[in-house]
């Protein structure tokens, strides 16, 4: 695993403590987290470490005081992480990109995550509607329930179209 995640060599790791050879980054100093380890046996966290070729890598690390000859040693485990850390921010940074957007439309505008229900409104989009940011339920049916009924079946035609389509939704319909 070293080799593969870090790296280095089976023959340049033996013997060599591992938060020196991959430059760990711990969330707290080598002091406290010794005292730490030796307080409660064990502990489990993230911890950023260097490869080789000097990438970092995020690891979710689990390490344990064991006896073994007489001797107390630290055995650790890591499990490398980059990939869903790297995911969970770009996630975290389109969110951010969509609130941004919400905020910053001249017209109502809103998002509709069909997987979850989840429907995430501009403040514009509030105004339009008559009511107060937050003030309803963020979900389909609430915006449906908001929809002129002349209007709801032409609405929702042109939603199924755009749906089928994979286009962007538009309409032009009143509120109640």
């Amino acid at each position: 695993g070293c080799e593969r995640v870090y790296g280095f060599a089976k023959a340049e790791a033996l013997g060599r403590l591992s938060h020196a050879l991959l430059t760990t980054r711990h969330p707290m100093s080598v002091a406290e987290f010794g005292a730490f380890l030796v307080r409660n046996g064990q502990w489990t966290g993230e911890l950023w470490h260097t490869t080789r070729d000097g990438r970092e890598v995020f690891v979710e690390s689990r390490q344990q005081l064991v006896e073994l000859g007489g001797r107390r040693l630290v055995l650790e485990t890591n499990r490398d992480i980059t990939p869903r850390r790297q995911m969970e921010e770009a996630l975290r940074a389109s969110e951010e990109r969509l609130r941004l957007a919400l905020e910053a439309a001249t017209a109502g505008s809103f998002d509709w995550d069909m997987a979850s229900g989840a429907v995430v409104w501009s403040p514009e989009h509030f105004a339009l509607l008559g009511v107060a940011p937050g003030s309803l339920t963020p979900t389909y049916q609430a915006w449906r329930d908001r929809v002129h009924p002349e209007d709801i079946n032409q609405v929702e035609a042109a939603l199924h179209h755009s749906l089928a389509e994979r286009r962007d939704f538009n309409a032009e319909y009143r509120v109640v």
